[in-house]
């Protein structure tokens, strides 16, 4: 994560969009990637966890299992960098 920005510091498109997703504010990434194709969270070490649905958003993770994601990914993925 490159750095957080309020809601009150956004344009007035993101901030309705904020606003409508009752969302804090917006993210920025100093890097992103794209696994394709997606990793499962069944095939990863958060599959017995409460973890669902499609995406991780918002679950918290430590470092460990950030590691061990990104290294199931490698293995099952085509990860780029975007």
């Amino acid at each position: 994560m490159k750095r957080f920005v309020r809601r009150e510091d956004l344009s007035d498109e993101e901030r309705r969009e904020s606003e409508r997703m009752s969302w804090k504010g917006s993210i920025v990434f100093s890097e992103l990637y794209r696994f394709d194709p997606p990793l499962l969270i069944k095939e990863t070490t958060l599959s017995g966890l409460r973890a669902r649905g499609k995406c991780w958003h918002g679950y918290p993770l430590t470092e460990e299992q950030v590691n061990e994601i990104l290294s199931a990914a490698e293995a099952l993925c085509s990860v780029k960098k975007i």
